[in-house]
């Protein structure tokens, strides 16, 4: 007979690997002998990735070579040709390093281990599943889009947007009507009650097409005026809580942003509150270019660090907020640049006609999600 541990030959006794020491490219099988020295069969012990398929009440079974898992058990999980992303409890799409995507698949029941006449491990197996069927070809913010990946253009998106809409009150009321205090704001704030008409049109489209889970593009709004008139107020108070946020567009208008693009496109409203951009003729030809740009394109690069680039569809707002002061102003675009985006008061007249439709949609029943 063979020494402690050895295998034997065609007496018929058992396999093994030597005592106390485990084999990891064996597979997890034992043959025992009887007294008549055949073989007799022992139960195979359920592997890894099978017992979590029977604990997800799976049926249990061998995976052959080429074979993938069910993708239904990674729906939380999308991969874009460089990193993978993880759905978490609340809903949010979150960037993975390779690390921590093995750990969870580890966690989830698949073994790192290859099988006697196996040519990848479970975990292979998982990682190719969600190569092959949750394959994305980037991954940007659609804001208020309300589905996880959708296709635009032939091309699979992976949508990682967290912005939230306000919920706007169940039943319309008269102006004025539950925020009397925000109404005699606006009541008193504008020059004119046109402005305040036209604040509110515009306010009203961009909410509704919101909340109809489609941005329908729309003009850029500037708000000029002495200091302590309702300006930052209107950006902080109103229009951030309503939409979900937004973000500071100056750095990125002034080409100092480094190339990264996300804070603005993962928010609906791109915000300049300063009047940098009027240092210089250069500057304010710069800023005004690239306001244009953002309220003109509908498709956009979109580059968050450590994230592989891409094209994204953005129609957030652009909202200027400026002093009255001749210094100040200087940030307000040329508006023979683009009559179709931008309007100061000696052309509301002449342009109020155009918005008719809106402020008569705005008397058919006032929101008052405030």
């Amino acid at each position: 007979m063979g020494g402690e541990g050895e295998g034997l030959g065609e007496s018929g006794c058992a396999f093994g690997s030597v005592s106390g020491e485990l084999d990891s490219s064996a597979p997890d099988e034992v043959a025992v002998c009887g007294e008549d020295g055949h073989e007799e069969a022992a139960e195979t012990p359920v592997s890894e990735p099978d017992a979590f398929l029977e604990a997800l009440g799976g049926a249990k079974r061998e995976l052959k070579v080429g074979q993938t898992v069910d993708s239904a058990q990674f729906e939380d999980i999308a991969f874009d040709g460089r990193n993978f992303y993880d759905r978490g409890s609340d809903n949010i799409w979150r960037l993975l390093s390779s690390g921590m995507i093995t750990s969870m698949l580890k966690v989830r029941g698949f073994s790192d281990r290859i099988a006697k006449g196996q040519s990848a491990s479970p975990l292979d197996r998982a990682k190719h599943t969600i190569l092959k069927h949750r394959r994305v070809d980037g991954a940007a913010p659609f804001l208020y889009h309300p589905h996880d990946i959708f296709v635009r253009s032939g091309r699979k998106f992976l949508n990682t947007s967290t912005i939230s809409l306000m919920p706007a009150a169940p039943v319309s009321g008269a102006w004025g009507e539950n925020f009397p205090l925000i109404a005699s704001v606006y009541d008193n704030v504008f020059a004119k009650p046109i402005y305040r008409d036209l604040f509110l049109a515009w306010f009203k489209r961009f909410y509704e097409s919101a909340e109809a889970g489609e941005l329908a593009p729309g003009q850029a709004l500037a708000l000029v005026g002495p200091i302590h008139c309702y300006k930052s107020w209107t950006i902080h108070k109103i229009l951030k809580p309503a939409m979900g946020g937004f973000a500071d567009f100056s750095a990125m208008a002034a080409g100092e942003a480094g190339g990264f693009t996300s804070d603005v496109f993962e928010s609906p409203i791109a915000v300049i509150d300063d009047a940098r951009g009027a240092s210089s003729e250069e500057k304010r030809n710069q800023y005004a270019a690239q306001i244009k740009k953002l309220v003109a394109n509908p498709v956009h690069s979109y580059h968050k660090k450590f994230e592989t680039p891409t094209e994204v569809s953005w129609a957030g707002r652009v909202v200027l907020a400026l002093n009255d002061d001749p210094f100040s102003i200087r940030l307000m675009p040329n508006l023979e640049i683009s009559n179709d985006f931008f309007y100061n008061h000696q052309k509301l007249r002449a342009r109020a006609k155009n918005l008719f439709y809106f402020i008569q949609l705005l008397s058919n029943g006032l929101m008052s999600p405030f």
